[in-house]
């Protein structure tokens, strides 16, 4: 009784998957019986009260695993309203992960090919970023070059040399292989 029920729901699956990619044609050849105006209330059937519906596994970035109910059929959109209202975290900082993909947002989980029991990651959106380019004062910026910046650079050993150097001060390094320290941009970023 219980393997008629799946097979029943298995065959309501392919018809849904037919109906929605509108291919009537393949539902007259695996399903001549019944008339398309059938299958389309099958379709609603299925969706409109959860048969088709399952489990899927939602772990949390701390470690958390959430079980929600959801249709293949239903968008990455509408899974993220519902960690919204289970979670009480925004939508627009939630990133769904299903092996390694992110999920965007005008796609079916079908789409990327999630099942019942199947698990999504979920973590957030990176927040900051730092403070971009800061201006420094005129008379920092000209200590900043003198202590800093007017220097050579060993390219062997990568010391820090005066600017009228020739050589490398080191004992072990002596090498005449040297360059110019890159000066500081307009903006220094932070």
């Amino acid at each position: 009784n219980k393997r008629t029920y799946q097979q029943q729901i298995h065959s309501r699956w392919i018809i849904m998957q037919l109906i929605s990619s509108k291919q009537d044609h393949h539902i007259q050849k695996y399903f001549p019986d019944s008339s398309i105006s059938q299958r389309a209330l099958w379709f609603q059937f299925d969706v409109s009260f959860g048969e088709m519906a399952g489990q899927i596994f939602l772990r949390t970035f701390d470690g958390k695993t959430i079980t929600l109910e959801v249709s293949p059929l239903a968008t990455v959109e509408e899974l993220k309203a519902l960690v919204a209202q289970r979670e009480g975290l925004d939508v627009e900082e939630q990133r769904l992960l299903y092996k390694g993909e992110q999920l965007e947002d005008g796609c079916t989980l079908d789409d990327y090919g999630i099942e019942r029991n199947s698990t999504v990651d979920l973590s957030t959106s990176l927040r900051g970023g730092g403070l971009g380019f800061i201006r420094i004062a005129p008379n920092l910026r000209k200590l900043a070059e003198k202590y800093n910046c007017d220097k050579k650079i060993c390219r062997k050993c990568y010391a820090r040399l005066p600017p009228k150097a020739t050589n490398c001060r080191k004992k072990q390094c002596r090498s005449s292989d040297l360059r110019n320290k890159h000066k500081l941009s307009e903006g220094c970023k932070v």
